[in-house]
């Protein structure tokens, strides 16, 4: 969102990326911003993992993924991970936008299914152990589908399995007998041709061998056709909470027209956690699917891949 024909332009879409994220009553202090720019690079450390470093050199006040992102008052750890695979079948790099050559994203792309056989690829940013919980979160990223995935409107079955974000409240790794997430992604509901549609849902995880178990409550858009060719922003906010506090909203703006994608009331955390302790681990934007779906996007001569840019995180005024 660096480079804009029109003045007017810029200032609208800036109002609108600070009015709707803090709906449920959330502080409006920005405390990191990159766009991916100039001062950024994203390293590879081992075939799991890469660090994201650097300081935005058109955000430098906020814009330092290790001092302001990492640190007070997130006190996490950031990371792209990948798994499993090498390069050849999945990167994660820093790229010109597909629409503005002048603008840097970062670019998700699976060439090959990369983990566990070629059952799944993944690619994805872990923004985890986070020293406390975040009772709300409020964040912002702008998402581009290339035209290439247009070839998923006819793949031949409806499908569920393609993540965009995820909210582990609590990590299954760390505490079996509470795990619980909350996954985004989009969907084609129907076999045919169908639009992609985003969809959610909340879903507990058996302690043994903690596996994915009961979905408690799920939602499909289907009023919302999500674009491909365009790029998107997407807006989020988190509040923990039970089946009458919890909150989870997200909101699309396509063309500066903002669209309320969910607006969820229900369980942000396991239902038989008795002392919620705040989300510690979760993906704000990532790329995980189906080797069955990887593989029929290269089986039409196109790509598994997305692009990310202006990654946005706003404070919590409860985030203790």
């Amino acid at each position: 969102m660096k480079h804009y024909n029109s003045k007017i332009r810029l200032v609208c879409i800036a109002m609108c990326m600070f009015l709707v994220p803090f709906a449920f009553g959330q502080s409006n202090e920005l405390i990191f911003s990159s766009g991916f720019e100039k001062g950024t690079t994203i390293t590879q450390i081992d075939n799991k993992d890469a660090e994201v470093k650097g300081t935005d050199s058109l955000n430098t006040s906020k814009g330092n993924w290790e001092t302001n992102l990492e640190g007070d008052p997130n006190n996490c750890e950031f990371k792209i991970y990948y798994q499993d695979g090498d390069e050849s079948m999945r990167s994660a790099t820093i790229v010109p936008d597909p629409l503005d050559p002048e603008n840097k994203v970062a670019l998700f792309e699976i060439d090959k299914p990369n983990v566990f056989n070629g059952k799944k690829g993944r690619i994805q940013a872990n923004m985890y152990n986070c020293r406390e919980g975040f009772k709300t979160l409020t964040y912002s990223i702008r998402l581009f589908l290339p035209k290439d995935l247009d070839v998923l409107k006819s793949y031949p079955n409806a499908f569920t399995w393609f993540t965009l974000m995820e909210f582990w409240n609590d990590s299954p790794w760390e505490k079996p007998e509470t795990g619980f997430r909350i996954t985004v992604g989009l969907n084609k509901p129907g076999k045919g041709i169908d639009s992609l549609r985003f969809a959610i849902h909340g879903q507990v995880y058996v302690q043994e061998p903690r596996k994915p178990g009961e979905v408690i409550w799920d939602e499909t858009q289907n009023n919302f056709a999500v674009p491909t060719g365009k790029w998107m922003a997407l807006k989020v906010n988190f509040v923990e909470g039970d089946k009458i506090h919890g909150r989870f909203q997200l909101v699309a703006v396509v063309d500066e027209k903002e669209t309320e994608i969910f607006n969820i009331h229900n369980w942000t955390h396991h239902p038989e956690c008795a002392s919620p302790d705040g989300l510690t681990h979760h993906n704000p934007f990532k790329l995980y699917t189906s080797g069955e779906i990887i593989n029929y996007i290269n089986s039409k001569g196109k790509s598994t891949r997305l692009y990310w840019d202006d990654y946005k995180v706003w404070n919590s005024t409860d985030k203790q």
